[in-house]
């Protein structure tokens, strides 16, 4: 858990994927109208998201100005956002001043600007929003090898292992969509590391 407990006011506020952060809600003084906290957020590509909210607050998810979903807090909120912009905004359901809250914003898809921690072998499902060249690599202290696989099941990417190193790397460019990457441990029955992609 990321926490950023000294963000103030209503924001915009600015949350990465796969992030929890912590937020105090505070009511307005007499008078004033009551303001929603608003939490921006990027989707790189398509790809189910779920959003992790404390209980007794609710939520408005906007995307391009347009209402994608309301919601409560206490449950995860899930659904398949398009890539792109996108806006929570976030409020106590009653007053309830210098309320501390969480919210935290999950793809299921490994993105763009993404690490993720594995135990390998493990498959991953890689969302590609652009056809802009990408990389996926492994960080870790044990030997692992990849395959990427398209939608139809055909491998179109593999590496054992890059230059002096055990880590897999893979650059290619690709048309957007899912992929499925396959990691397998080398010499060890699994093998834990991190695996990124980045533009």
């Amino acid at each position: 858990v990321k926490a950023a407990p000294d963000y103030q006011g209503h924001g915009p506020h600015q949350i990465a994927l796969n992030q929890t952060v912590r937020h105090r809600w505070m009511e307005p003084n007499k008078g004033e109208a009551r303001v929603p906290d608003q939490w921006r957020f990027t989707v790189p590509a398509d790809t189910g998201v779920r959003i992790d909210l404390t209980a007794k607050m609710s939520a408005t998810l906007l995307y391009d100005g347009t209402k994608v979903a309301d919601f409560t807090g206490g449950e995860s909120w899930r659904g398949n956002l398009v890539a792109g912009d996108y806006v929570l905004q976030v409020e106590s359901r009653r007053p309830n001043n210098r309320f501390d809250y969480r919210v935290g914003i999950f793809s299921d898809a490994l993105v763009s600007g993404e690490t993720r921690m594995i135990s390998a072998p493990a498959d991953l499902v890689v969302a590609i929003g652009s056809d802009d060249p990408f990389e996926l690599y492994s960080f870790g202290a044990q030997d692992v090898r990849a395959q990427l696989y398209d939608k139809d099941g055909k491998m179109i990417a593999q590496n054992d292992e890059r230059l002096d190193d055990w880590n897999f790397f893979i650059s290619q460019q690709l048309a957007p969509a899912h992929y499925r990457l396959h990691i397998d441990p080398v010499g060890s029955v699994t093998a834990a590391t991190a695996v990124t992609l980045r533009l």
